[in-house]
């Protein structure tokens, strides 16, 4: 018999439920760093599946994750090491490196990824800590601890924590509601003279539907500080054997990404590229080296 029908259920609310202590410790500290953002309401990594094509990341269970919804990450069966690049309208200021790692452990799956944000002379660096697990079989819950530092040539460092948060929802097999939240606290920069400026706080929501075996249809709204709201609409099917291929639209204005995985052993290469009629092109190019057979 399923193990969670043998466990006793805490109930924290009306409707919500979980079956062990550290599952619902683990659901209040996550409501904790959440709400926030439902009161009030870091532009994240351009990763090539999801972000650069103007998709939310909200239901993506792949190792570029960590960047988005970390939540996906509870879907992980192999370690994986990662690295990637991407860059906006083909500016050197709009550049992105990252490296990354996730480790599937006993209960739990940690990931880590550093990345530097910008050029030499003004840029950001991250250095990301994920904890994603699979609470049930319809939630998968993460959270994200960020440090985040603004390297600026003449001036001294500042630094940032901001801790983020995600979920994953599976009310029926073929459908997948996300949610997630870069800094809902609303952390901010403290300045050496006293000035203070709020760190950009990022809210997303989407929902993927598979009609079909192996095709994903996937709707998604993502808002920036002071921004309005990115709404999305992405398709991924794969086309052979080890070839899948991605598309989407944005807004606003319309903008039209185009991407594509290939898998070679133990390797997969994923690029992804966005239009802007006015900006030009942004692109995104990524690594990964999966660990042991599956």
């Amino acid at each position: 018999m399923d193990s969670y029908n043998d466990a006793p259920i805490y109930f924290c609310g009306s409707g919500i439920f979980c079956k062990s202590p550290f599952q619902f410790l683990f659901i209040c500290f996550f409501l904790w760093c959440v709400f926030p953002v439902i009161l009030f309401s870091q532009q994240p990594y351009g990763d090539p599946e999801a972000y650069v094509l103007g998709k939310s990341g909200t239901v993506s269970t792949s190792p570029w994750s960590l960047y988005a919804n970390p939540s996906g990450l509870a879907t992980s069966v192999r370690p994986v090491f990662g690295m990637g690049y991407s860059n906006d309208y083909q500016l050197q200021e709009l550049s992105a490196r990252t490296l990354l790692m996730v480790w599937p452990g006993n209960g739990c799956v940690i990931a880590g990824g550093v990345m530097q944000d910008g050029c030499e002379a003004f840029n950001y660096q991250q250095y990301n800590v994920a904890v994603a697990r699979q609470m049930a079989p319809w939630l998968r819950m993460a959270v994200r601890p960020v440090l985040t530092v603004r390297h600026q040539s003449g001036v001294s460092d500042e630094t940032v924590f901001t801790m983020d948060a995600g979920f994953q929802i599976l009310p029926v097999n073929n459908v997948t509601l996300g949610f997630y939240s870069t800094n809902p606290a609303m952390s901010k920069w403290q300045y050496a003279d006293d000035y203070t400026e709020y760190y950009p706080t990022t809210v997303a929501v989407g929902v993927a539907y598979r009609p079909a075996n192996e095709l994903e249809m996937e709707f998604g709204i993502l808002k920036l500080t002071d921004t309005s709201p990115l709404f999305s609409f992405g398709i991924t099917k794969p086309v052979f054997d080890r070839v899948i291929l991605r598309g989407a639209v944005s807004t606003s204005p319309v903008r039209i990404g185009l991407g594509t995985s290939v898998k070679w052993r133990a390797f997969s290469f994923d690029v992804g590229v966005r239009h802007h009629a006015s900006l030009g092109i942004s692109s995104s190019f990524g690594l990964l080296y999966y660990l042991f057979k599956s």
